[in-house]
């Protein structure tokens, strides 16, 4: 009996081992970057995350960056213009960010987010409710 334990066991054991060795090598650059889009929106959807540190720059909402409600704080010392572009290149809205302050946006797919230094995306998340 112990034998057919000890056996299952090492079967289970290469069995994990060989799925959790994934070979990549295979894949176009276009099927790679449609995976990584997968992986990126899957880990922005877990819980095992509680902020992200997103570069300058602009980024496409629903593409980059997921649609939602978000709460963006300054990741440097610095003051941080947020501008917030629709679809069709005009902006809705900016805001000068001060270090130590917070904004609370509603990011829709198909605007761009454009942020002149570094952010801190964390889920928003209500104070009189608790939850995000």
């Amino acid at each position: 009996m112990k034998k057919v334990i000890a056996i299952a066991l090492a079967l289970i054991l290469i069995c994990a081992a060989a799925y959790a060795a994934i070979d990549l090598s295979g894949m176009s650059f276009d099927e790679l970057l449609e995976l990584r889009k997968q992986v990126d929106a899957a880990l922005w959807a877990s819980d095992g995350w509680t902020e992200a540190k997103v570069p300058a720059g602009k980024y496409l909402v629903g593409d980059d960056i997921p649609a939602g409600r978000w709460m963006i704080t300054s990741a440097t010392k610095y003051a941080v213009f947020v501008g917030i572009i629709l679809p069709d290149g005009n902006y809705d809205d900016s805001y000068s960010l001060s270090a130590g302050e917070y904004l609370n946006i509603t990011a829709a797919a198909g605007q761009t987010l454009e942020f002149s230094e570094p952010v801190i995306f964390t889920p928003y998340t209500s104070a009189a409710l608790g939850f995000k």
